[in-house]
């Protein structure tokens, strides 16, 4: 008799257990994904500043119908100076990933 009253005062120690282990993890689930929720937005804000500057100074390469186009394409590309506000645009872009 006095082992059943053991087990049963057991599984119930059992069933808290694995209660509080659900909350542990819902708790932590739930604080990731607000986390990551706000460092995106943040993200997409300091992406969309970088990428209006970026587009004001680089030129756009001409369409490209034939090998003429091909080869002024390639110049202007060419002819594009880089900077480090490419690279911060760049890795704004790539944290977004």
């Amino acid at each position: 008799m006095r082992q059943q009253i053991n087990k049963r005062g057991f599984t119930v120690v059992e069933v808290l257990i694995v209660l509080l282990v659900a909350v542990l993890l819902a708790a932590g689930g739930y604080m990731l994904m607000k986390h990551s929720a706000s460092k995106t937005a943040s993200n997409a804000d300091a992406q969309a500043a970088s990428v209006g500057a970026v587009s004001t100074t680089v030129p756009t390469a001409p369409s490209i119908k034939t090998t003429k186009d091909l080869d002024a394409t390639t110049k202007t590309l060419d002819d594009t100076q880089l900077d480090s506000t490419d690279n911060t645009a760049l890795d704004a872009q790539i944290d977004g990933f």
